[in-house]
């Protein structure tokens, strides 16, 4: 693969690199039937999608709790699993957040943090670690109702590592059910499962058409694509790392994007002969390399270079962060505890990962006493008047001129 100077490309190449979001109108439609399909014959529209695309014939959808606390008994992986739920949970319960208040003229103001009623997670098929990430958070927010859903095997069983990783991570309902259908079950609801308020997790491209088709139903979560690196690596970079890293992005399919930013015509070159399906491009320095990372916005962003820590000032669009030759982007996916369903395609410009917040509301409160209305009254008035609303302002006048205490 060819070498690109940053400062050599065009504005049309340099679009180009930056453009990698997946064009959802060519299945649009066909989601759009599906999913009313499910809306009106429920369960059974499910069966026969099932039958269609996963090759298998189901009567039931839900998990027995007895098969999930089975396959955790007999999961091989089971320590490494504990290991990585446990990093998960340290990591996400300090984005916990606790309520607050505050006074001022008599007025007193503060802010409540309460969970969704019900919540579900979307798992791609031996996705275990996806079931941690989504989950994990989903309980520490305090979600009662926790939903996990996967596609089921040919043997119409749930995989044994996502089952093993609901049990581990709370879910109180499992569903062995993939595919934009399970996307309108979860948001219209039918008689087996019934309806949640968010669903969120990875998924394929019609899985995320069928989230962005359907939010007003039932919320999702941050536009998700094909998975994609960038890593900025100076002369002090190990090859053999930065092309570990490369090559493990390469890893997720086709459509995933590995990129590195090289500040060193040595390391550029070696890596564009040794790891053919990487974009290769080089900068003049790191602050070039930076601004290229700033505007490609990555899911996983490789901090390789002398002094990582200054680097990372310099960054403000990245969905997760690695620092340094130690911290392959694979830890991020497993056992760091940060979260790995991160914004794709250049949405961590205004996404951030998933997390406990996205499973919380925020409810503002506000009390005032006699006093308090009186010294808001006057600023009240003159705005509810500026916008033609006069009973706002009489809202507040007749309390004012009531003898009430």
């Amino acid at each position: 693969m060819p070498v690109y100077r940053i400062s050599s490309l065009s504005p049309a190449q340099v679009g180009r690199l930056l453009d990698r979001r997946s064009s959802l109108e060519g299945v649009l439609p066909r989601v759009k039937r599906i999913a009313e399909d499910v809306r009106r014959r429920g369960d059974q529209a499910l069966r026969d999608y099932t039958r269609r695309f996963d090759r298998v014939d189901l009567e039931r959808f839900r998990v027995p709790p007895g098969e999930l606390r089975r396959a955790l008994e007999a999961l091989p992986e089971r320590g490494a699993l504990e290991a990585a739920a446990r990093n998960i949970q340290r990591f996400h319960r300090r984005q916990r957040r606790a309520p607050w208040r505050l006074r001022f003229s008599g007025v007193e103001a503060g802010m409540r943090y309460l969970p969704l009623d019900s919540a579900a997670a979307y798992v791609p098929r031996g996705y275990l670690s996806t079931a941690l990430m989504t989950l994990i958070p989903m309980g520490l927010a305090g979600v009662p109702r926790r939903v996990l859903v996967s596609p089921p095997g040919r043997d119409g069983r749930l995989d044994p590592g996502v089952a093993a990783a609901a049990q581990l991570a709370g879910a109180t309902e499992v569903y062995r059910v993939g595919g934009a259908q399970a996307i309108a079950a979860l948001a219209y609801g039918t008689r087996s499962i019934p309806r949640v308020d968010k669903i969120v997790g990875p998924g394929n491209i019609y899985v995320t058409a069928a989230k962005m088709l359907l939010r007003g139903v039932a919320e999702s979560d941050l536009p998700a694509g094909p998975s994609e690196a960038l890593i900025i690596a100076d002369s002090t970079a190990p090859p053999r790392f930065v092309e570990a890293d490369l090559r493990a992005q390469l890893e997720h399919g086709p459509d995933s994007r590995a990129v590195l930013v090289a500040l060193s015509p040595a390391l550029a070159n070696r890596v564009a002969q040794e790891v053919p399906g990487a974009t290769v491009l080089l900068a003049h320095n790191l602050g070039e390399a930076l601004e290229f990372a700033n505007r490609y916005a990555p899911e996983h962003l490789g901090l390789m270079v002398r002094d990582p820590r200054r680097a990372l000032a310099g960054v403000r669009h990245a969905g997760s962060v690695f620092l340094g030759p130690w911290s392959p982007i694979a830890a991020g996916d497993y056992v760091t505890g940060t979260n790995h369903v991160l914004p794709t395609a250049g949405y961590a410009r205004a996404f951030s990962g998933l997390g406990v917040e996205d499973f919380q509301r925020r409810v503002p409160w506000q009390q005032a006493t006699r006093r308090g209305l009186q010294s808001i009254a006057e600023p009240l008035a003159s705005l509810a008047a500026r916008e033609g609303m006069a009973e706002h302002a009489r809202s507040a006048q007749v309390r004012l001129r009531s003898t009430f205490r």
